[in-house]
């Protein structure tokens, strides 16, 4: 047992005759003992892969996805500050639960009272699927609890749940309970992400952007191959004025738009997204230029 950058850890190095899980765990010391939270590793999986479609709830999102997303994916969504991550995430939660799903949600970056009061001006009924049972959202502090600690929580609420969708909000939130650095993140990661998608869930995690405009790395953290879907979300000048766009830049399973549209949030009618941003270029750039007109596919195949 040690401190590890802050954090408590615990080590086996060696346990004759029945092994030891290698590598180092989350410890945790409370007022009625010791707590020890083991890696998630996930174990080899024996069911046939299913990718159903799951809708989003909303039309358009399902048209840049394909359809929408499979069960058993990654999907994340990523983009700056203040652009819609956690907008774009709950109207998928909600979509899936009007569908007659269900999900679990993950809050690192605000409050459940923010979340729902800020999800109902917008036209989702958040508080209302709660009290259903078809939704429920934790609140998670990032510094009172490990990447391990929060793992198992999150396992343990799947076995009692069965849910359909799991939402992690912030995946700063999740590398900051790891108190590590992005390779240890990564790692972490994966394995709870392939323990749900061994369970047939969509997992959706909301990942910041570095930058507001300009050419952006699709994740923050080098957590791409992680993710089967990744929608991303910027800011765009167009005409000196600036705009938003949308648009999936993966997807492994079957086709999407390929094509960046814009969108906006709007009260009462939450994720709004509009015409594509046709003959411009320069998106993903943060600065449009405008080109000449020509048969461009809309569609891309990265099966």
């Amino acid at each position: 047992m040690y401190l590890d950058e802050h954090e408590r850890r615990i080590e086996v190095p060696k346990h004759r005759g029945l092994g030891q899980i290698d590598g180092t765990h989350g410890l945790e010391i409370r007022e009625h003992g010791i707590e020890v939270y083991p890696q998630t590793i996930p174990e080899h999986d024996n069911r046939t892969f299913d990718p159903e479609l799951i809708s989003t709830g909303h039309e358009p999102l399902d048209g840049l996805l394909g359809g929408g997303i499979e069960r058993g994916t990654v999907s994340f969504i990523s983009g700056p500050t203040g652009i819609g991550k956690s907008t774009t995430g709950a109207q998928i939660l909600s979509g899936i639960v009007e569908d007659g799903g269900t999900a679990l949600g993950y809050l690192f970056e605000e409050s459940i009272d923010q979340f729902v009061h800020r999800s109902e001006t917008l036209g989702l009924p958040i508080s209302e699927m709660q009290a259903q049972g078809s939704l429920g959202l934790t609140e998670t502090e990032p510094l009172l609890r490990s990447a391990e600690e929060f793992d198992q929580y999150v396992l343990d609420q799947v076995d009692e749940n069965s849910p359909d969708a799991v939402f992690i909000d912030g995946l700063s939130g999740y590398k900051i309970s790891l108190q590590g650095n992005d390779q240890r993140l990564v790692r972490r990661l994966h394995g709870l992400t392939r323990v749900l998608k061994n369970h047939g869930i969509a997992v959706i995690i909301t990942d910041e952007a570095d930058r507001l405009t300009g050419i952006p790395e699709a994740t923050s953290t080098n957590t791409s191959y992680i993710a089967d879907n990744i929608v991303f979300l910027s800011y765009v000048e167009v005409d000196g004025e600036l705009d938003r766009a949308i648009g999936v830049v993966k997807k492994r399973l079957g086709d999407f738009d390929s094509r960046f549209h814009r969108f906006a949030i709007e009260s009462g009618d939450g994720l709004v997204i509009e015409g594509p941003f046709d003959n411009v270029r320069g998106i993903m750039q943060g600065s449009s230029t405008y080109r000449v007109p020509d048969e461009s596919h809309q569609t891309t195949d990265h099966s």
